[in-house]
């Protein structure tokens, strides 16, 4: 369980009223890192949205080339206060991306299932935590297009 003084630190968590915060901090673990390790695949069933506490990882996306071989392409790294596996909380679904460790890290493990059930009770609460979701899946689109548009040859 994660206090609830810690959570407020973060900008996903920073807007939602004391009541969601104790929920939440309920449904919520720290998980640790070591160098090379994958937090989850891409195409993985998506069960937890995860923050980094500290550390640095990297997203990872597998893009097939010409001959149609598969390469896996790394992302920017992400520091302390970034969200990754989004998808367990707008969904059902899987990852899109993977996620590797840089260094050491320590991220917040999250339930994806009892987010949305939370966020569903707290409708008010519900929507600020969507609105910020919906902003980081809208940086990953841009960037993600911005990477695919830097492979075409011209």
């Amino acid at each position: 369980m994660i206090s609830v003084q810690t959570l407020k630190f973060y900008p996903l968590f920073s807007s939602l009223s004391p009541e969601v915060l104790e929920k939440i901090s309920k449904i919520s673990h720290i998980v640790y890192l070591e160098p090379g390790d994958v937090l989850f695949e891409e195409g993985q069933t998506a069960e937890y949205l995860y923050v980094v506490d500290s550390g640095s990882i990297s997203l990872n996306l597998k893009v097939p080339n010409r001959e149609g071989v598969e390469f896996v392409q790394e992302m920017d790294p992400m520091k302390k206060g970034e969200m990754v596996g989004w998808s367990a909380v707008v969904g059902p679904g899987d990852y899109k991306f993977g996620v590797v460790a840089n260094t050491a890290a320590m991220l917040i493990r999250v339930n994806g299932a009892g987010l949305k059930k939370i966020m569903n009770e707290h409708i008010e609460d519900g929507y600020q935590l969507l609105y910020k979701i919906a902003d980081v899946i809208r940086e990953r689109l841009e960037m993600k297009c911005m990477q695919l548009l830097s492979m075409v040859e011209v």
